[in-house]
């Protein structure tokens, strides 16, 4: 028409909408995604949620991203609200366990003892809401190991855990308790 070839503009045209109709299509997914957030109430700002490794408190969202705040560091992580079927929201009080080896020379039942009045010191440190001795978990090469699990809200447990290992430590210390390491025997032949 007019000298104009329609076919090419009609073909141009169609290119076009097909690349905008791709760039558009995770716009459009973040925001449904946004909506089905605030209108599903998935999680709200302040809560401490799991993304992949990362656990961390959220910031704020949009309806295009939510912003993560890491508790193990403080970085800032975006996600795009298309990914929230990859969010997954932590419980107010969360576990945490500390495994330790000890000798098999030692008599369990002082292990016990022992390891019992650690339990009950750690349960004392505030922001722990309650410790358990779990028992004896496994036996290895070198040691006998048993597990301590106490629950605490989980941005405090970088500072928890770290206080729990020193009072473990000082209670098998004051035991006379020495934690094994791994040993080796080697034997030679002589010729």
């Amino acid at each position: 028409i007019n000298g104009v070839h329609i076919t090419s503009l009609v073909a141009g045209l169609g290119i076009a909408s097909a690349v905008f109709g791709l760039a558009l299509q995770d716009y459009l997914k973040d925001v449904i995604m946004g909506t089905h957030i605030v209108r599903d109430s998935f999680f709200k700002e302040g809560d401490i949620v799991r993304y992949g490794e990362v656990e961390g408190i959220v910031e704020r969202f949009n309806m295009r991203t939510t912003k993560i705040k890491n508790i193990a560091n403080g970085d800032i992580l975006s996600v795009s609200n298309r990914n929230i079927s990859e969010i997954c929201l932590v419980p107010e009080s969360q576990f945490q366990d500390i495994d330790i080896g000890l000798p098999y020379e030692e008599d369990p039942k002082k292990m016990y003892s022992i390891l019992e009045g650690a339990v009950h010191a750690i349960g004392e440190l505030d922001g722990v809401n309650s410790c358990e001795l779990r028992g004896i978990i496994s036996f290895e090469d070198s040691s006998v190991n048993y597990r301590i699990r106490f629950f605490c809200y989980p941005p405090d447990k970088f500072i928890l855990r770290p206080r729990a290992n020193r009072i473990l430590y000082d209670h098998l210390r004051a035991a006379g308790i020495s934690v094994p390491y791994p040993q080796l025997d080697i034997h030679t032949i002589k010729k």
